[in-house]
């Protein structure tokens, strides 16, 4: 527990550094909630009382009233002190929740304080709290009614007013309207037993028992007690080893792990071994009941002190059995040690009777006289004529609802047996009526199939011969395929050739160089070279392109340029910058533009920078606005001389460039004056 009081300082302090009075709150309540759990009155109420006053300097009167109900439902000690203060919590909170017209938070607070009154027996107050939730939900749907109505089974109890108790538990069983609440099933069938055995009407109390048990699904709490109830009503019904066999073998499947659980299994074999007359056995675990019920009390766990009270009224009708009455007088002492207001009439009177036992063993007649009349005017009281009655009167007003539920069930059941009945019937004519449909379509099915017949057979030869015109087609398209083929390898192979014979005629050029001295000639020869490469690396694109139709320029181009940068021996750089598009031309148009782009780069890289300057060719090929292409070659170097007219001038690259701008039908626009640039605009003409 300081470590969990060592988490909430921390949670404190956190909230704080966080500037969250939310959380901080929290922390408080937390806390405080542990110091009641240690029975700390002052530390867990200051810190309540801190979050309360915070509430109520911050005006949320709605979370006010809900931590005074969390203080007064955290305070479960029955002490005087913790009482009072519970009370006072609870009470604030209701009063609270009645302005803020909190309906269903108020109903529950009620019942807490009807609750504490009821554990401290302050039954005259507790009950006038309960008959109010009870009158309020008339008007309102109050949810959990049925805990009224047990609480007010279990205050009559503790008066012996059995009559009203038989009453309750039915009022309580006729709330139950989800067949799925398990926990309310099994609760309120287990108290209807409980009563009818304590009116010694064994055979009523085993089937409800039974119908509680039919329940298979655990239910928390309420299955122990459930178990040793049954057990004894079994004893009852003089079938004792029946019901050590029962609960052997509940005990086996649903093994008990906390004390309370520990403590009805022993007991429950306490009273099988005593119907059974095995002595050692029954004095053992009778004596294990009480010694689990010290310790329960010792630990702080709540134990119903009527419980209490039973075990010792037991032992004691044990021990009068086989005549121990010393032992059985001891205990009976302890019982009237006992508080007496806390001990329900039906078990004082058993205990009077005990103690006539002893006395009239021991030979202390006046003594059992005594306790004999005063067991004779409790039971009196509790079982007086007009009491059976009234019970009995109960028992039939319970039996007939139950009965006119039943014929409501039942004719429930004859309506839809009627309505089964009539749908069956439906069914039938339906199935005749189909049956005869179904004739007529048979019929129908078989002359339309003698038809489909015929036209099958019609249509068989009318397929055969499609199919036979399909062959005769597809042997055809196999046969254009193969010429198609061919044809594309002749291509292939007519590129191929043409791009081997100008490499052919390019080397013969060049060993012709070698055999000339005149300069001009050389240049002449390697110019010529040049434009005849150009013409081969278009050869060569369609012949190793998937597509023969067309050349990809922005690949030509750069294997172009890349071929012409290297012929040329300079000892200044010049770069190439190409911003060229993936432009489809096919032969007729990639021809001519190779070759101009052979004539300007060259042009570019022989006269443009003079002395072996550096400098840069830019390249460009692009689509224009009305889909034209545009082809521009230009450099940064000197430029056209002023002398020189791109018009008049007789040069053989320049006058190549225009008589291939006129081919292609282009248009043709030299700029020189800050380096050359030349632009071709033209249509791709197919």
């Amino acid at each position: 527990m300081d470590s969990a009081f060592t988490q909430f300082n921390k949670a404190m302090k956190l909230s704080e550094l966080l500037h969250s009075e939310k959380w901080n709150n929290e922390s408080l309540r937390v806390r405080g909630q542990a110091y009641l759990k240690q029975r700390d009155l002052v530390r867990g109420r200051a810190d309540f009382m801190m979050v309360i006053n915070r509430e109520i300097q911050a005006g949320r009167p709605k979370d006010e009233a809900r931590t005074w109900m969390r203080l007064g439902l955290a305070l479960q000690s029955n002490d005087t002190a913790s009482y009072k203060v519970r009370r006072e919590a609870l009470q604030t909170a209701y009063t609270q929740l009645k302005k803020l017209n909190d309906i269903f938070n108020q109903l529950e607070t009620l019942r807490a304080i009807a609750d504490a009154d009821l554990n401290l027996h302050r039954l005259s107050l507790a009950e006038t709290e309960y008959l109010q939730i009870v009158s309020q939900s008339k008007i309102l749907h109050y949810k959990h009614l049925f805990y009224i109505y047990s609480s007010l089974g279990d205050l009559n109890k503790l008066r012996g007013d059995l009559r009203t108790v038989l009453y309750y538990r039915i009022e309580a069983v006729k709330t139950l309207e989800d067949p799925t609440d398990i926990y309310r099933q099994k609760l309120a069938y287990y108290k209807l037993g409980q009563i009818y055995f304590e009116l010694n009407q064994f055979d009523k109390s085993r089937a409800f028992y039974q119908k509680a048990l039919a329940y298979k699904k655990s239910a928390v709490n309420v299955d122990y007690r459930l178990y040793m109830a049954y057990t004894r009503t079994l004893i009852a019904l003089n079938r004792s080893g029946e019901a050590l066999e029962f609960l052997k073998l509940k005990a086996k499947s649903l093994p008990p792990t906390l004390l309370p659980e520990n403590r009805m299994i022993i007991k429950s074999l306490a009273l099988c071994y005593t119907a059974l007359g095995q002595f050692n056995q029954a004095e053992k675990c009778h004596l294990q009941t009480l010694s689990i019920d010290d310790q329960i009390f010792k630990a702080e766990m709540y134990l119903d002190v009527q419980n209490y009270v039973a075990d010792y009224n037991d032992i004691c009708d044990f021990l009068i059995k086989f005549k121990q009455y010393k032992k059985a007088e001891a205990f009976m002492g302890k019982f009237f040690r006992l508080n007496q207001s806390m001990v329900n009439p039906i078990a004082l009177s058993h205990a009077y009777l005990v103690k006539f036992k002893i006395d009239s063993a021991s030979g202390n007649y006046f003594s059992a006289i005594n306790n004999l009349q005063r067991h004779n005017l409790l039971n009196d009281s509790l079982f007086n004529d007009t009491k059976s009655n009234q019970i009995s009167e109960l028992q039939i007003r319970y039996e007939t609802a139950q009965k006119e539920k039943s014929i409501m069930i039942l004719q429930s059941q004859g309506q839809k047996q009627h309505v089964a009945l009539q749908k069956l019937n439906l069914e039938r004519n339906l199935v005749l009526c189909s049956v005869l449909v179904l004739l007529v379509i048979t019929g129908l099915v078989y002359n339309g199939f003698r038809r489909n017949k015929k036209n099958s057979l019609k249509l068989q030869r009318q397929q055969t011969e499609i199919n036979l015109q399909n062959i005769s087609l597809h042997e055809l398209n196999n046969k254009q395929q193969l010429l198609l083929n061919e044809k594309e390898w002749l291509i292939r192979e007519i590129h191929h050739r043409v791009k081997n014979n100008l490499q052919t005629t390019i080397s013969l050029l060049n060993m012709q160089t070698a055999y000339l001295s005149n300069i001009d000639a050389i240049d002449a020869i390697n110019s010529s070279q040049r434009r005849m490469h150009a013409m081969v690396l278009v050869h060569q694109e369609l012949y190793h392109s998937a597509n023969l139709a067309s050349i990809n320029m922005k690949v030509y181009i750069r294997e172009l340029v890349n071929y012409l940068g290297e012929s040329f021996e300079r000892s200044g750089e010049i770069k190439f910058d190409l911003l060229t598009e993936a432009i489809q031309l096919d032969l007729a148009m990639a021809i001519p533009i190779g070759l101009i782009i052979n004539e300007a780069v060259t042009n570019c890289i022989m006269y443009a920078f003079p002395d072996s300057k550096s400098g840069t060719i830019t390249i460009k090929f692009t689509i224009g606005v009305n889909d034209d292409f545009i082809l521009s070659v230009s450099d940064n170097g000197i430029g056209l001389p002023k002398s020189i007219n791109h018009e008049t001038t007789r040069s053989l690259g320049l006058n190549l460039i225009k008589g291939l701008t006129d081919q292609i039908q282009g248009s043709l626009e030299i700029q020189g004056l800050h380096g050359m640039q030349i632009t071709i605009t033209f249509k791709n003409i197919k």
